[in-house]
């Protein structure tokens, strides 16, 4: 993840891995300032987010997005994005990318210029899983299949 996701220029808070990357009682470390200034205000605000992005629709979404493609949302810059990876558990194509702060909620429609075309993109907060199976009267129904006929489960 670092190097591509993370990079000098990210604090952790950004990345929403302050729970597990930082401590807010041990002894100094760079950027101490900043993320305890961040993270004690009371919006606790950053500029940027990091979220997954799915690529929407049934075209050929092969080519989505590539690392550091240019996201906009209402004709302006939101942000960057990362390669994308087919995931089949979520049967799309998905990416992580940072988005600015007013279009990091669920849910947002982000877009991508590739090749003379758009590609319209489904911000949704990490981590990326599979919606929860659906219930029914009498109990759990099972989850549809992926496009290629598989199960979830891998059985055909």
């Amino acid at each position: 993840m670092f190097g591509a996701d993370l990079t000098t220029d990210t604090i952790p808070l950004e990345a929403g891995i302050e729970e597990r990357a930082i401590s807010f009682t041990k002894g100094c470390y760079v950027g101490q300032e900043v993320v305890v200034r961040v993270a004690r205000s009371r919006a606790r605000r950053v500029a940027r987010r990091l979220v997954g992005l799915v690529a929407r629709g049934t075209g050929d979404a092969t080519s989505a997005i590539e690392a550091g493609d240019t996201m906009r949302r209402d004709g302006r810059d939101t942000g960057r994005g990362d390669e994308r990876r087919l995931v089949t558990c979520l049967d799309a194509w998905v990416a992580l990318g940072y988005v600015g702060r007013d279009d990091a909620e669920g849910g947002t429609i982000v877009h991508v210029e590739r090749a003379s075309r758009t590609v319209a993109l489904e911000v949704r907060p990490l981590p990326l899983v599979p919606p929860a199976p659906r219930t029914g009267a009498a109990g759990t129904a099972p989850a549809p299949p992926l496009a290629d006929g598989r199960s979830p489960t891998g059985e055909r």
